[in-house]
């Protein structure tokens, strides 16, 4: 529990946050870190630079602080600079386990096609401006469905298009922006319900 009370004065309260402050007092009490408060007086100028600093996570600290390993860093910028916690973290995946740890893997759409299954769709969750379109098109090309491949923008009037054409087996059916018809998947699984092709594996609604 924070104890405020006991709490030695925020030395530069015009920059320095009392949460921040809070955060290094807390950090004082571990024997690493002893020390580290008397720096702000020591160090406020240098502190402050370090501070205001872009990546501080790459910036030299203050006095003695600058030796700390990097784990000790990282708690550092903790509790002074929060908002560059995932960088640090990045860093320290890097430096200490390799790169291949925070590399996103090259999607295979072959590989998740033979992954999944018939009554399981293929689900895209996309960041902005991300399209796999072109992807699904070269999947449906690889696996000769060219003919059985049809992309949808679901919109007004075109959960009807896509129930029939699960309904008529269209082997590779991409369905976008599907959160705008979340009214009509009742109906779309009633069509996987009573159609044919439900339970081969070449169906597959993406």
């Amino acid at each position: 529990v924070l104890d405020r009370e006991s709490q030695m004065d925020n030395p530069n309260p015009q920059w320095l946050a009392d949460s921040s402050w809070d955060n290094i007092t807390e950090l004082a009490k571990l024997a690493n870190f002893h020390g580290i408060i008397e720096s702000f007086e020591q160090y406020p100028r240098d502190w402050f630079q370090w501070f205001q600093a872009g990546e501080p996570e790459n910036t030299a600290m203050p006095g003695e602080w600058d030796s700390v390993n990097e784990l000790q860093k990282m708690l550092i910028v903790r509790s002074l600079r929060s908002d560059r916690v995932p960088f640090c973290v990045t860093k320290f995946i890097i430096n200490n386990l390799g790169s291949k740890f925070v590399e996103p893997p090259i999607l295979d759409l072959s590989s998740v096609y033979e992954d999944s299954l018939p009554k399981t769709p293929i689900i895209f969750v996309l960041s902005p401006g991300v399209d796999p379109s072109a992807n699904l098109t070269a999947l449906a090309e690889k696996m000769d469905f060219r003919k059985n491949f049809l992309p949808l923008s679901l919109g007004q009037g075109q959960a009807p298009i896509a129930t029939q054409n699960i309904a008529e087996g269209v082997r590779l059916l991409p369905m976008k922006t599907l959160m705008l018809l979340h009214s009509s998947l009742n109906s779309a699984k009633s069509s996987l319900t009573y159609s044919s092709d439900y339970s081969t594996r070449k169906f597959c609604i993406d």
